[in-house]
């Protein structure tokens, strides 16, 4: 079975999906090891990776490159921050095609114009709602195998309001997407999200917010509340491994500054045998004995 099709398969249970936001390799494998069903691969962490800010400076390839070494990492279905599609219509459909290729189970795509930012950065701007139709039609079009995962995002809530992203969803919807991700936008409640239960069918992808001081302030729900009061039922925690293993590594180093040494601090650090079976070192060995090595 494919990752599309596994990924396919858990959505159709209806179930809450919970997918943490891997940036690496060493993440992804984390995240396999402690359970979950899916992973996602996020865009602001993969910018990260290259020393950037998410503000679409990350091109197509990069992604692409990266997210194969992550994919091919674990067994479990990885999604993909596609941003804008990197471009244009014939940019969308080589998207689909080059993430398809690598064993992607899905992307989503987002109708910012470009250069595009970070949900949770302000000056966002949407294009016009033709245009995004139309980007989902070529990506509907450009993809081989039909269980690939076409999710598209709406950044309209804070751009252009709640009632104008309504009907940009119902529309998009309309045109094929497999799934509606939303951006909460500023003030808004869960009474808001509700109502895009009423006029949606496919499944809707809610962002669980990792921080409260993400610039549109919105409160820290849970999936399961959003779940149970709303019907979502796909959840990514796109920052939340990237904002704490940042905070681990600033400690470690404030450690090492202050006493020259981690005797200390070794509770706070997986150990060389923790890491080394994360990464596969078991299985190095009994192919190195398979073959005569040693």
């Amino acid at each position: 079975m494919t990752n599309a099709a596994k990924f396919r398969e858990l959505v159709k249970t209806g179930k809450p999906i919970l997918m943490p936001g891997a940036y690496d390799p060493v993440s992804a494998k984390l995240t396999e090891a402690a359970g979950f069903d899916a992973i996602y691969l996020t865009g602001q962490g993969l910018a990260s990776q290259f020393g950037f800010t998410d503000a679409g400076l990350v091109t197509l390839t990069e992604q692409v490159e990266r997210a194969k070494y992550i994919v091919n990492s674990v067994h479990i279905p990885v999604i993909c921050d596609a941003d804008t599609g990197y471009g244009g219509i014939l940019n969308v459909m080589r998207t689909v095609r080059e993430f398809e290729a690598i064993g992607v189970a899905g992307i989503h795509i987002e109708d910012q114009v470009m250069p595009k930012k970070c949900g949770s950065m302000s000056n966002r701007q949407v294009i016009p709602t033709e245009e995004m139709i139309h980007m989902i039609q070529a990506a509907i079009e450009a993809r081989q195998d039909p269980d690939f995962f076409i999710c598209v995002r709406t950044d309209a809530i804070d751009c252009e309001g709640l009632d104008s992203a309504i009907e940009r969803v119902k529309r998009y919807e309309a045109a094929g997407a497999d799934c509606i991700m939303l951006m909460q936008g500023h003030g808004n409640d869960l009474e808001d999200f509700k109502r895009f239960n009423d006029v949606l069918t496919v499944p809707k992808w809610g962002v669980i917010t990792e921080t409260n001081h993400w610039v549109r302030h919105t409160p820290l729900w849970s999936a399961q509340e959003l779940y149970e009061k709303c019907g979502f039922t796909i959840f990514n925690y796109p920052l939340a491994l990237l904002y704490a293993s940042a905070k681990q590594v600033k400690d470690t180093l404030d450690v090492i500054k202050r006493e020259g040494t981690t005797q200390n601090w070794l509770d706070h650090q997986l150990s060389f045998q923790e890491f080394t079976t994360l990464m596969g070192l078991p299985e190095v060995y009994e192919t190195e004995r398979k073959y005569g090595r040693y």
